[in-house]
């Protein structure tokens, strides 16, 4: 019984650990992609200054 009690324990944290490997997974993903839409919004916005401003 406590066998089974240990295997069940054992299963249970390793879907766990599993769940939250794959949650932080796709938040760095996330992340990632919200940081380079906000690096390309930032060139675009600098690139603009700097035409306007030599032209």
């Amino acid at each position: 019984m406590a066998c089974l009690a240990h295997k069940t324990r054992m299963r249970v944290r390793d879907e766990l650990a599993l769940m939250f490997c794959k949650r932080v997974g796709s938040k760095t993903k996330k992340a990632k992609e919200e940081l380079e839409a906000l690096r390309l919004a930032e060139r675009e916005m600098t690139e603009t200054l700097i035409c306007g401003r030599i032209l």
